[in-house]
């Protein structure tokens, strides 16, 4: 008798992670243009720094049109969960937890990975073979045990870095992103 396999369900997150196009700048891009005037004439180069030409890695994502999580919104959603997970594990207790956010080589991840997360990141080391890849999840621990939650993978090559998925493991359900 065959088995059920679950399809991944959508899932809303409480801080609702944006994705972003990776695209190569122009001579006539608008934001580089006033990013290069400010650094020139005003000596200002912070504005520039988030402008930066794709590298192997973005050069990648954009011919497998993934389009990676905006940091800003992965590191506001990263501080509401823990602050979330804190107060769920240390407020309800008599044990004691400590609750962080942690990164490790995907090769070292001892939880289940989901199928449509492999297989992203079986396309981007297709691509690029040097890349790396890690997950960074919430470990809440305990003396004995260990628990991961909502789990990002995140590669890396070079100074390139970006997190190209997120997952809540225990549930298996796939993001839901807003545009």
């Amino acid at each position: 008798m065959a088995t059920a396999v679950k399809t991944p369900k959508k899932r809303r997150l409480e801080a609702p992670l944006k994705t972003f196009t990776i695209r190569q700048l122009t001579k006539t891009d608008k934001n580089a243009v006033l990013a290069a005037k400010a650094s020139k004439l005003l000596g200002y180069k912070l504005f520039g720094k988030h402008l930066r030409q794709p590298e192997v890695l973005g050069k990648a994502l954009m011919e497998l049109d993934i389009h990676p999580l905006d940091r800003t919104s992965v590191e506001l959603y990263k501080r509401k969960k823990l602050i979330a997970t804190r107060k769920q594990y240390h407020g309800n207790s008599e044990y004691n937890y400590r609750v962080d956010w942690h990164m490790v080589e995907l090769k070292n991840y001892g939880s289940p990975i989901p199928e449509f997360v492999l297989n992203k990141a079986v396309q981007i080391a297709e691509k690029t073979p040097k890349a790396k890849f890690m997950i960074e999840d919430i470990q809440v621990r305990q003396e004995t045990r260990t628990r991961n939650l909502d789990p990002f993978l995140v590669v890396t090559l070079g100074g390139e870095e970006y997190y190209v998925e997120v997952w809540d493991e225990p549930k298996f359900e796939t993001s839901l992103i807003d545009k």
